[in-house]
């Protein structure tokens, strides 16, 4: 009983031994989980990004595609939901076509002409439009 007894207390020493080199191992591990969750938000994030590049990126391709060589672009401002343009021009004529451009596009909810100004001195339309996207 005696060898017995030994035999059972080595082998639940060798265990609560083992046990203790277990726990500092895992120990060692406490801030990967953290770091794995704060890569993988990194990752969501970036990924979200690159789609909403993409799709900015085919937009403004819409919105300056569809200015004519006739029609000088002053500014442009722009987000996912619209866009807003100040541009110039020597012809009525030039902006109606933009116009058209942007509605047969089926790009656009609507499109508005924010403002439309004659320069009698420069014989020059300046015009805004705002645009909102589909």
């Amino acid at each position: 009983m005696l060898i017995f007894n030994f035999v059972i207390s080595y082998v639940i020493q060798f265990q609560k031994d083992w046990q203790e080199e277990l726990v500092q191992e895992i120990d060692s591990y406490a801030g990967v989980e953290e770091k794995a969750k704060r890569i993988s938000d990194k990752t969501f994030l970036y990924k979200k990004f690159s789609n909403d590049r993409k799709l900015l990126s085919e937009k403004l391709n819409y919105v300056l595609d569809n200015i004519g060589p006739d029609v000088i672009l002053e500014d442009v401002q722009m987000d996912h939901l619209g866009f807003a343009l100040s541009l110039s021009g020597k012809s009525a004529l030039d902006f109606t076509n933009l116009i058209v451009r942007y509605l047969e596009g089926n790009m656009l909810s609507e499109i508005v002409i924010v403002s439309a100004n004659f320069d009698k001195s420069e014989n020059d339309f300046n015009v805004r439009i705002d645009g909102v996207f589909k």
